[in-house]
Order: C-alpha cells, then sequence, then structure tokens
C-alpha cells in the first residue's frame, strides 16, 4: 500500500508521543551522603531525593568484582543505595520536569532478608495529586545478580512524580537499584514544530513531482 509523505509525517509525529529515556547514574561521581540528584537524559530532567530527607548514595561497584557481592553487569560501575543503611521506613522520590507515562526500575540484595519492592505513580510534583496505580513484588531472600523489574505504566492520566524503594520490616529502605526508565510525553511545542517541519518535508517533494 502506497502512503503519502504527509501520512508518514503525521505517523512519525505520533511516534514521538513517548521515547524511553534510561537514567543509568554512570556519569556520576561515586559519592555518599546525597540529599539530592539531578540528572538530565535525552530532554528530561529527573530530581531524586528522600522522602525523609535522609542521604543516600551513589555506589561504586568496580570493588565488587569477582566477589561474592559482585553486581549485575548490566549496573555497570554505578548503583543507587541508601546511605550507610540509613533505612528509615521512608521512599526514594523522583520528580520529571515533564509527564511521563511509563516508569520502570531494576532493584536487588544479597538475600540476608526478605524484601518487598515497591513503586507508586502520582499526577503531580512531591508525590501529590491523584494517585495512579503502584507495583508491589516480593523479591524474597533472592540475591544480586538476580534482580526484579518492576514499575507502572499510564492508562490514562500521565505522572510527574514516582515513589520507589525496597526492603524488609526491620530494614524498609535498603535494596540497590539502577536502570530507571522512562517514557516522556513530548512538550507540545516540540511535537508542533516536529509535525510543521515534517509538513513542510513532505510539501517540498511533492512540489518536486
Amino acid at each position: 500500500m502506497k502512503r503519502s509523505l504527509g501520512v508518514l509525517a503525521l505517523l512519525a509525529v505520533a511516534g514521538m508521543a513517548s521515547a524511553q529515556t534510561i537514567f543509568d547514574f554512570e556519569s556520576e561521581p561515586a559519592t555518599g551522603g546525597l540529599t539530592e540528584l539531578v540528572q538530565s537524559q535525552d530532554g528530561i530532567e529527573m530530581t531524586l531525593s528522600r522522602t525523609s530527607g535522609k542521604t543516600f548514595d551513589v555506589l561504586d561497584l568496580d570493588p565488587f568484582l569477582g566477589s561474592a557481592f559482585e553486581f549485575p553487569a548490566e549496573w555497570g560501575s554505578r548503583a543507587l543505595a541508601p546511605f550507610a543503611f540509613q533505612t528509615e521506613d521512608d521512599y526514594f522520590l523522583a520528580n520529571f520536569d515533564q509527564e511521563i507515562t511509563e516508569f520502570f526500575i531494576q532493584m536487588g540484595d544479597f538475600g540476608a532478608d526478605s524484601d518487598d519492592i515497591v513503586v507508586e505513580a502520582y499526577s503531580g510534583l512531591d508525590a501529590t495529586g491523584s494517585f495512579l496505580g503502584s507495583e508491589i513484588f516480593n523479591y524474597g531472600v533472592d540475591s544480586i545478580p538476580n534482580i526484579a523489574m518492576l514499575g507502572w505504566t499510564s492508562t490514562g492520566e500521565n505522572a510527574r512524580s514516582v515513589l520507589f524503594r525496597g526492603g524488609s520490616p526491620n530494614f524498609p529502605n535498603s535494596v540497590y537499584m539502577d536502570n530507571i526508565q522512562v517514557n516522556a510525553v513530548p512538550e507540545p511545542a516540540t511535537m508542533t514544530a516536529a509535525a510543521l517541519g515534517l509538513a513542510a518535508l513532505a510539501a517540498r517533494r511533492r512540489n518536486r513531482r
């Protein structure tokens, strides 16, 4: 079936409705005592903190290579973790500078206790607005390098913030985390500019016939 360039342009813009972005912490220095971490990737800004204000760290995974505590290869050399086992009954909070339609995160631990991991999505910043849904998974006493991925997908309203954590009743925020994946909705101005550009290209090609 032959499609016009105009139709293809519209399809291309529709395909921009969401695009996967991965925050993997590889560009961050290994450090502890953070109360906030801001990352920008593919035009999306994510700000991480903890709801209690407690600290967290970006962990250097290289010293664990070849040991009984070696992390999964797909996590590279950096991961996110509570700092110095500050395992208060709180959550990590991820705020985004634009709406997202999906959020997924990988989590794992070393099997000392039975962990539950959870993700909750909200329509507003700082876990405000509408509660959009959650996923809870019993990681149990499984151990890295086995990891679990869980998350949230929009069924209508999009999210601006996500809460996540993993741990046990005695250590409620104590698992390691990496490879946060989001699908973001482009800003209307970006989509309009792309649509106009594709439409102009289609028009020029039609005029050349």
